[in-house]
């Protein structure tokens, strides 16, 4: 790897310096080392005592194991956009403002000249941190943005309708949930505000012709559609795309990866560290792709100014994480060495652990792809769906989710079955018929499957 002016790691210069310093010391006796402290820490010690301190993201000491801070919290992702141009002068909506990434895309669009900025958002605490975090941002601006905040919850039509009687004309649909074990547990619940939120948010832009351009945000787990929070992703991208391609809204889609400021799974391994308790790893090869809360807000602007309607945009992080050097990444943090058996063990379970496969971030009806920067595009070569047939599905499982006389027990199978419903409208219709009939399977009684009969590997080698 090279190193330019611009790229040459600051703490390596920062030792050399040091030791170009402490080497005299070390000559005439000054500089006492013993057995026990290694040079390298007596230098970062004095470092310290000087007053010079190295970068708090840098690379810890470590042996056997790749840190993933070495390049995600310096590496310079490139999303080319045009958004000073194409925001300039208008009003802006984000949904759920209080949100990790929304604050991140507030903080840039506040660097651009736009005329108004509406943040809509469900929790008060969050939405008081964001305003008072824009109100000492906004001091000292020659001309201040004018900046709305509202307090609502995006399944209820009455709040939906009174935002969009501030008459945005740029909406960034960031309101969601999308905790996967925790949705996967309540479905109910995501599917109401997942899915049921975003109709309602796409029928207040119907309903206002001040809206130009929409930009929703996905997940790169939306492309296999696997759990209830997959599907829930996935449905919001169908109704966008059948919701607004008879209207002259602009539409486009962002699948994020995994966010790397405040992820959970780190939390969650924190804790577990600090109770005394193992960090529990699915395998060594599970993995997560991450990228920055700022990167992420930047690809939310080269979507809304570089998109065209029905464009899906997916990050190019380059190769994912392992969960296991996430894991010994938060116990060196926590004061530990990470040992395996001890304090991080292999088990088969992990909360948020999947093993990620590269074609996951694609799937095979693509077309039109291309690429803006760090940034792929493409379009999904699916089937229209009839909007009557659309909402009638959707209702259903509005229905469905809400209705108390269903058991907790018998509710999850059949949610499944009207997501997947939705999810393969847009396919053929034998390959619904294999989704629907694998989705039923758990509702039935299981026989035992008859004693398989043993062949030698030569005929089953010939045979395939």
């Amino acid at each position: 790897m090279s190193y330019g002016p611009q790229s040459f790691p600051l703490h390596l210069l920062l030792d050399a310096v040091a030791v170009a310093i402490l080497v005299p010391q070390f000559i005439l006796g000054i500089g006492n080392l013993t057995a026990v402290e290694h040079p390298g820490s007596r230098i970062r010690r004095i470092l310290v005592d000087l007053g010079i301190k190295r970068p708090s993201l840098e690379q810890p000491e470590h042996m056997g194991w790749a840190d993933p801070r070495t390049n995600i919290m310096h590496r310079h992702l490139e999303f080319p956009n045009n958004a000073a141009e194409v925001l300039a002068g208008k009003s802006v909506l984000i949904t759920g403002a209080g949100g990790n990434v929304a604050r991140a895309l507030i903080d840039q669009l506040l660097d651009l000249p736009i005329k108004e900025l509406i943040l809509f958002g469900f929790g008060e605490k969050s939405l008081t941190l964001v305003q008072r975090e824009i109100e000492q941002k906004q001091k000292g601006r020659r001309t201040p943005i004018q900046i709305h905040f509202v307090l609502g919850n995006m399944t209820d039509p009455n709040d939906i309708q009174h935002v969009m009687g501030l008459h945005p004309q740029v909406v960034f649909h960031l309101a969601a949930y999308t905790d996967i074990p925790l949705i996967a547990a309540n479905p109910r619940q995501g599917i109401h505000n997942n899915i049921v939120g975003t109709q309602q948010v796409l029928r207040g832009i119907q309903q206002n012709p001040s809206v130009e351009r929409f930009v929703f945000v996905s997940s790169y787990q939306a492309a296999q559609s696997i759990g209830i929070y997959e599907k829930t992703k996935r449905i919001g991208e169908l109704m966008s795309q059948n919701m607004l391609r008879t209207t002259p809204v602009r539409y486009t889609t962002v699948r994020f990866v995994n966010i790397w400021d405040g992820s959970p799974v780190f939390k969650d391994f924190a804790n577990k560290v600090q109770d005394g308790q193992a960090v529990e790893i699915k395998s060594p090869e599970a993995t997560r792709y991450y990228m920055r809360r700022d990167e992420a807000a930047s690809l939310l602007l080269t979507a809304v100014s570089r998109g065209s309607s029905g464009d899906i945009f997916v990050p190019d992080t380059g190769k994912p994480v392992r969960i296991v050097d996430l894991a010994k990444m938060i116990i060196e943090e926590n004061g530990q060495k990470a040992v395996k058996g001890k304090n991080f063990m292999l088990t088969g379970e992990g909360r948020g652990q999947e093993l990620v496969k590269a074609e996951a971030l694609h799937e095979p009806d693509v077309m039109n792809e291309r690429r803006e920067g760090d940034a792929i595009l493409f379009q999904l070569a699916a089937r229209p769906i009839d909007p009557a047939q659309l909402e009638t599905r959707i209702a259903d499982l509005e229905h469905l989710a809400t209705v108390e006389t269903i058991s907790r027990d018998e509710r999850g199978p059949l949610i499944k079955v009207l997501l997947d419903q939705i999810v393969h409208l847009s396919r053929h219709a034998w390959m619904l018929a294999i989704v629907i009939l694998t989705s039923l399977a758990p509702l039935f009684p299981q026989h035992p499957a008859p004693k398989a009969r043993r062949f030698p590997m030569s005929r089953v080698a010939s045979a395939a």
